[in-house]
């Protein structure tokens, strides 16, 4: 007698097939398999899958498959069939994005990166390489020099993605002036144009000078002959404290 079509069980499961699939182990990584025990039907019988981007095979058992859904029949000894679907998964790519937290100031080793690590199959371990022979095993990593860092990341499925991530810092905060000096003695007809480079815009400058002089300008004139102290801080709170004779 002929066998009435039949759905395929997995393998902890009661029925005349059994299947046990294994997924891909990485994104994309071409080694799934299904492994098929067929029980109860009339013999001789044949196995034919088909699947993805034109596979087929007569073989029960698969080896080196792609995601996707394969489609078997099997044909028993008196023509009758028995078919199902069966569906090979593939982990989400293994991917990661990077938010780098840069110096404030030049000269500082306070730069961060934080890693979101998605996809894959975790848990997920991390090796940092940069600058100076810098290593970490730390999914986010701070007290960092400027540079350049390189990252492997690798999950439980040893599948792996890399990157780099730069830190910058500012430029050096720098102070040029265009001075004007005092021309005949006792005069006040210096000048001062202070021009300040590097550092991140936003600049403060406190000045103090001879006979109590002060002054928070970048552009002052009328000055005695004498040393002029300045003090210059950035939006960051970054400091540059220099001085210029007039």
């Amino acid at each position: 007698t002929c066998l009435a079509t039949q759905s395929l069980f997995l393998s902890d499961a009661d029925g005349d097939l059994t299947v046990d699939v294994q997924n891909l182990s990485c994104f994309e990584a071409m080694d799934g398999s299904i492994d098929l025990t067929v029980l109860g039907v009339n013999e001789p019988y044949t196995v034919m899958w088909t699947g993805p981007n034109g596979f087929s095979s007569p073989d029960e058992d698969l080896t080196n498959l792609e995601a996707g859904e394969y489609v078997l029949q099997i044909t028993d000894a008196l023509g009758c069939f028995l078919g199902e679907v069966v569906t090979v998964n593939s982990p989400e790519e293994l991917t990661a994005t990077a938010i780098a937290g840069n110096p404030l100031c030049n000269g500082d080793v306070n730069g961060t990166i934080q890693l979101n690590i998605l996809g894959g199959t975790a848990p997920y371990s991390v090796s940092w390489t940069g600058p100076d022979g810098f290593t970490s095993s730390e999914i986010n990593i701070s007290d960092l020099a400027p540079g350049c860092y390189d990252y492997i990341i690798t999950d439980d499925n040893t599948c792996e993605t890399t990157g780099q991530v730069c830190i910058e810092a500012p430029e050096l905060l720098e102070l040029n002036a265009l001075i004007t000096d005092v021309i005949c003695f006792g005069e006040s007809s210096g000048v001062i144009d202070a021009l300040v480079s590097g550092g991140t815009p936003g600049f403060t400058l406190t000045w103090a000078g001879p006979d109590g002089f002060t002054s928070d300008q970048s552009f002052i004139d009328n000055l005695a002959a004498g040393q002029y102290d300045v003090s210059i801080v950035d939006v960051n709170a970054c400091q540059l404290d220099t001085f210029i004779i007039v």
